[in-house]
């Protein structure tokens, strides 16, 4: 199952990951991938906001490749746009990250897929415009599809998807 949405406003695509928030359970692994400037750490602030996290405190980790938040859930942000390696990931001890309990968001995860657990949730955000967006959620397995469907059950009327894909 796919699902794309289309948003029109960063207020929707905010919306939408604030949502997705509320229903993730300890342990997922969301995968943001995007252009640069698509939206990945807009994105993730308004996912660890909706969590109880400042969002203030939330910025991309490009330079520092992970931060840590705590709020509701603890949540693990990841950039992988400078790692040059995916041995340079294990040395940061990304498998204990991704195995855990805490919530993980790891934008420019297609550079090193091979790194993720086999269940994630592939979150690809294709800019359209300023603020506009199509935003593809795909899962991998029964965790992220169990996710998925729980989303798409409880969104309200300006979030369902233009189209769903099985």
């Amino acid at each position: 199952m796919t699902y794309h949405y289309h948003s029109d406003s960063l207020s929707r695509t905010e919306k939408l990951a604030r949502h997705l928030a509320l229903l993730a359970p300890p342990g997922t692994v969301i995968a943001l991938n995007g252009t640069l400037g698509a939206g990945k750490t807009a994105f993730s602030r308004a996912f660890a906001e909706a969590l109880g996290v400042d969002e203030n405190a939330v910025s991309s980790p490009t330079y520092s490749l992970i931060q840590h938040y705590l709020g509701d859930q603890m949540i693990h942000h990841l950039d992988l746009y400078r790692i040059e390696s995916p041995e340079e990931l294990y040395e940061l001890g990304i498998e204990e990250l991704l195995e855990g309990k805490a919530i993980s968001l790891v934008e420019w995860s297609n550079k090193y897929p091979e790194v993720l657990p086999q269940d994630y949730l592939e979150i690809n955000i294709e800019s359209l415009g300023d603020s506009e967006r199509r935003i593809l959620l795909q899962p991998t397995g029964k965790r992220s599809c169990d996710l998925l469907e729980r989303l798409s059950q409880d969104l309200p009327d300006d979030l369902i998807p233009e189209n769903k894909y099985t």
